[in-house]
């Protein structure tokens, strides 16, 4: 009874310290949507971007950093140009880690599909477009 008296003191804890603002606190103002870079989808690249984000007291991208992946340098590129376009909240310098996912699905299309992007800030940025036909017979 003691062990689980102590989890629910350190929850409580952790509660406490979450819910607590803290000046390095950081809210995206404004997002710029994806697309799918169309060479590197006919090219069929995917690939992991992280990237370190610093953000300036006004609130603008001041830095971004690739951080070492294997990814596609069309996809690293992409990814770099799109945080720039994004605006946080005014405070401190500040800074973050951030992942942009690139994926494709099937089934292949003919026409430029439609990206589809779902951002779970500050984690990832998950970039998704259909696979294009490349030849038919």
């Amino acid at each position: 009874m003691k062990l689980v008296a102590t989890w629910v003191s350190i929850l409580a804890s952790v509660v406490v310290l979450v819910a607590s603002p803290s000046p390095k606190d950081i809210c995206v103002v404004h997002w710029k949507s994806i697309n799918y870079n169309p060479v590197a989808r006919g090219a069929r690249l995917q690939g992991d971007v992280r990237l370190e984000v610093s953000v300036g007291p006004d609130g603008k991208v001041s830095d971004v950093r690739v951080l070492p992946s294997d990814a596609h340098k069309l996809l690293r590129d992409e990814a770099v140009k799109n945080m720039n376009e994004w605006t946080f909240s005014a405070g401190e310098k500040r800074s973050f880690d951030i992942v942009y996912e690139f994926r494709l699905i099937m089934p292949e299309t003919d026409y430029d599909a439609p990206t589809s992007v779902y951002v779970d800030f500050p984690t990832k940025v998950h970039v998704e477009s259909q696979f294009k036909v490349i030849m038919r017979d």
